[in-house]
């Protein structure tokens, strides 16, 4: 009775830290809490969901081309609906970056002050310290839409051999 106790706490405190991550062809990445979406699989579309989104290692800034500068839009009040992608400007030294979200009528809720405070960090540490902003949505089935780890590398490997 003991070790079942113990397996549900420990798997409950896992699930709890299980994040669901997903890609775009733009090279994107969105990752969601499990928990975050478990009221979503009945196809509801009108639960809030929280994503962190940020740029690949495969992404279109070399890793040996600085950024200096990161353009997001003003994160709106809180009533304000926004039908316009959001796009953020990345600024390197050879040029300037849009990066569309994959995600339709997402809505900018925070900004990762470090990547200001630190723009290399999205070479150097891009899937942890380089992420980009939260974002807040309500249709999983977009998020959903995205690859999978394993789509997206076999997409990555499949481009380079084309190129």
């Amino acid at each position: 009775m003991f070790l079942f106790k113990t397996t549900n706490n420990l798997r409950k405190s896992l699930s709890n830290k299980f994040f669901c991550t997903r890609y775009s062809k733009n090279h994107l990445w969105i990752s969601i809490n499990n928990n975050n979406n478990s009221n979503n699989n009945n196809n509801n579309n009108n639960n809030i969901i929280i994503g962190t989104l940020g740029l690949t290692e495969n992404g279109p800034i070399n890793k040996f081309d600085d950024v200096l500068y990161i353009k997001f839009p003003i994160i709106k009040d809180e009533n304000q609906v926004d039908d316009e992608p959001l796009t953020i400007s990345l600024d390197t030294i050879s040029d300037q970056i849009l990066l569309n979200s994959p995600i339709r009528n997402c809505k900018l809720i925070s900004i990762n002050q470090d990547v200001l405070d630190y723009p290399n960090y999205i070479n150097s540490s891009p899937m942890s310290k380089g992420w980009l902003c939260k974002i807040k949505f309500s249709n999983i089935n977009d998020f959903n839409s995205l690859m999978n780890k394993n789509e997206y590398d076999n997409y990555c490997k499949n481009k380079i051999i084309k190129i």
